[in-house]
């Protein structure tokens, strides 16, 4: 990671290297008994132990209004917050240690279309005005094709496809036309069915 190794590390050089990166986490992770801010400074807190409790707070409020949320949002809990806002406190903490590297593991799963778009727009907002790499995991394609530089299509472990979303949309491969085109989806889908309706006729047994 960063050009350096990962294994073997001590404690301390394993936590230079973690600061390095946040990351979105799907369902949040969030801890309820904490608020929106406590949960903000979490790796500050475990990062940089020694910073006093009115930096910590101004540092969180910042990177809560970042994301999206409204200012008065610190003093709430998880539980208060829709879908949507818990994602925003999620990528708050992700942000507030000024990472390299921001890791967002399927930011728009269980968004609305309305919320999805607004997180990938937050996404695209957050690595221009931080310069931050972002790498995003997700089965949004449309959302994915339309935030990024490069796109990767992964297939049994394997990396099936690399290229900007241009290329994306351009490939001759059926199984990437599939994910870039809804009718390709919808053949490549019956042409499935049809082989697996072959399959389960070749071995069904005669009833006696």
């Amino acid at each position: 990671m960063f050009g350096e190794p990962t294994i073997d590390l001590d404690e301390n050089e394993a936590v230079n290297i973690r600061k390095r990166w946040g990351v979105l986490f799907q369902g949040g992770a969030l801890f309820s008994t904490l608020t929106v801010a406590e949960n903000t400074q979490v790796p500050l807190r475990e990062f940089y132990p020694k910073l006093d409790q009115a930096l910590l707070d101004e540092i969180a409020a910042f990177k809560v209004v970042m994301s999206g949320l409204p200012a008065d949002a610190g003093p709430k809990y998880p539980a208060e917050l829709s879908g949507g806002m818990r994602k925003r406190v999620g990528l708050a903490r992700a942000i507030v240690g000024e990472p390299q590297i921001l890791l967002y593991d399927e930011p728009v799963t269980g968004l609305d279309p309305v919320n999805a778009v607004a997180v990938d727009r937050l996404i695209t907002d957050i690595a221009e005005r931080t310069h931050v790499t972002s790498i995003v995991v997700t089965h949004d394609v449309e959302g994915a094709l339309s935030i990024s530089d490069r796109v990767a299509l992964l297939e049994g472990g394997h990396l099936r496809f690399l290229g900007t979303p241009d290329e994306f949309r351009r490939s001759e491969d059926t199984l990437v036309r599939a994910f870039a085109d809804r009718q390709a989806a919808v053949e490549a889908a019956l042409a499935g069915s049809a082989r697996s309706s072959r399959i389960a006729d070749a071995k069904a047994p005669a009833l006696p």
